[in-house]
């Protein structure tokens, strides 16, 4: 991860488990990387995700790549 990525600004860290793309199940990276396609910097879209057994739900300002 990007030490300066909208995913590190929003307190996500290597090791997290991605789980859902607001509120899409994300099943792969294969989905995860749909999802992001439909979007555009700027937007704000909300990831949940688990970390040391915990779920855990932040909202992210997508960037341009």
């Amino acid at each position: 991860m990007e030490p300066n990525s909208p995913a590190a600004a929003a307190g996500l860290r290597k090791g997290d488990i991605l789980l859902k793309f607001n509120g899409k199940p994300i099943a792969d990276l294969q989905d995860y990387s749909n999802y992001l396609k439909k979007q555009k910097a700027g937007d704000l879209v909300e990831i949940t995700f688990a970390r040391a057994g915990k779920v855990h739900t932040v909202k992210l300002k997508l960037a341009e790549r």
